[in-house]
Parts: C-alpha cells; sequence; structure tokens
C-alpha cells in the first residue's frame, strides 16, 4: 500500500495535502505498513494497514470481506 501511495502521490501531487500528509506520517511512525485514500472531493476516508490497532485517534471501521463482497461498518 505505501508504495502505490507514493506512486500516486507522484503522478499527482493534488491527490494530497498538508493534512492528508501529517496524517499519513503519523500513522507510519505508529507502526502502520501502509494506507491510500480513498474517495473523491473531500468526502473519502484513509485506510490503513496494520499489524495491530495502533494507537492514532481516529475513526475505527471495522470490515469483512466475502465472496458478496465488502461489507464495512462504524464501531
Amino acid at each position: 500500500l505505501d508504495i502505490t501511495w507514493q506512486q500516486k502521490k507522484e503522478s499527482n501531487p493534488n491527490v494530497s495535502n498538508e493534512r492528508i500528509d501529517k496524517i499519513y506520517q503519523a500513522a507510519l511512525e505508529k507502526g502502520v505498513w501502509g494506507g491510500k485514500i480513498c474517495g473523491s472531493g473531500g468526502a473519502g476516508y484513509m485506510v490503513f494497514m496494520a499489524d495491530k490497532n495502533p494507537d492514532l485517534d481516529l475513526e475505527e471501521v471495522d470490515y469483512d470481506i466475502d465472496w458478496q463482497g465488502a461489507e464495512a461498518r462504524i464501531l
């Protein structure tokens, strides 16, 4: 995820901003492997992948993937 995020930012510098970059960097410093931004027009969210729940002070969304597709639940 981190490699693709960096490549996306290189291909389009407008995909991120200072606030998103700070959140992403803080997540990496807390042990997150990588992440990506989802959505568009300022109404999206960021997805992070990590071994455990890092203390990021962000809203956690539980998810599950099965043969029917993805399902998200706000905790």
